[in-house]
This record gives C-alpha cells, structure tokens and sequence, in this order.
C-alpha cells in the first residue's frame, strides 16, 4: 500500500482540509471540536512522521550492531523504541489492521 506523497498540509477554511503539495485532497475534518486542529496538524505531518519511523528503525538496528558491553538497561531501551517505531511503522503502511468477520 501506497500513500499519497508528502508533504501535506493543513488548510483552515469552511472546513478543515489536509491537502497534498500539489494540492489534491488528503482529508477532511467536517466535526468541529477542541482537537480539531491539533488532529488537522497531526494528520498532515503523517509522511515526515512515517519517514522519522523509519530512520529511527535504521539508526536503532545499526546502534544494536555495532554496540557491544553495552549494559542491559541501554539495550532495553533500544529494543523498546524499536518496537514502538516499528509499531507505528506497520500500523501508517495499513499492515496491522483488523479483519471484520
């Protein structure tokens, strides 16, 4: 699965847009709320977000090779944000979603 290109942006007019550089259409945000512009900003920052994901991915896998005598509280935490990432990662690429039955 293949998401538009970023990056994306947050457009305020009538509604609340999340629209593509070249313009095209991402999303629309038509209930009014306390969050709706954080939610706006959240979702248009989405591909650099996804592209953070897999750089800290990366950055982690190598730090996890190339370290050695590294204390085991160090080691956790690198695991630990491996996870989450890789977490994230899956889950904005659509490959941890649910079948409905």
């Amino acid at each position: 699965m293949m998401h538009t290109p970023g990056p994306w942006k947050y457009v305020e007019s009538l509604f609340h847009w999340i629209r593509a550089g070249d313009n095209t259409p991402i999303a629309i945000m038509k209930t009014p709320g306390p969050n709706v512009v954080a939610n706006a900003a959240l979702i248009a920052a989405a591909p650099e977000l996804l592209e953070a994901c897999e750089a800290g991915i990366k950055a982690l896998l190598i730090a996890g090779f190339y370290l050695e005598n590294v204390p085991d509280e160090y080691m956790k935490v690198i695991d630990d944000g491996y996870t989450l990432l890789d977490a994230a990662t899956r889950k904005a690429k659509g490959n941890d979603h649910e079948e409905n039955d």
